[in-house]
């Protein structure tokens, strides 16, 4: 709590550790991709290359842009997973399905 911000209730930054969490218990190597734009974490196992955002709010047009540069550098990419508040539950039991 001290790092995310002075009242350590950055929610925001707790969604991310959730799904950073989540991921690299499912899938081992979690990786993120910046260039101009930043994809939160990216998964690579047999289905392919998969890139995470995570949003508190509603993702807004920074995300969407950096999703669409990374789909640039890698077309064969799978569609992105964008977890929000909204759907963090089905985001879990999707990701705990896949024992």
């Amino acid at each position: 709590r001290a790092v995310t911000s002075k009242r350590g209730k950055d929610l925001g930054k707790r969604l991310e550790t959730l799904v950073f969490h989540e991921l690299k218990r499912r899938h081992g190597e979690v990786y993120y991709w910046r260039q101009h734009g930043e994809v939160d974490f990216v998964v690579s196992d047999h289905n392919g290359i998969t890139p995470f955002q995570v949003s508190w709010g509603e993702p807004g047009e920074r995300l969407r842009k950096a999703l669409d540069e990374f789909r640039g550098e890698f077309p064969q990419a799978n569609d992105p997973v964008v977890v929000s508040r909204q759907n963090v539950e089905d985001f879990l039991r999707r990701e705990g399905q896949k024992k």
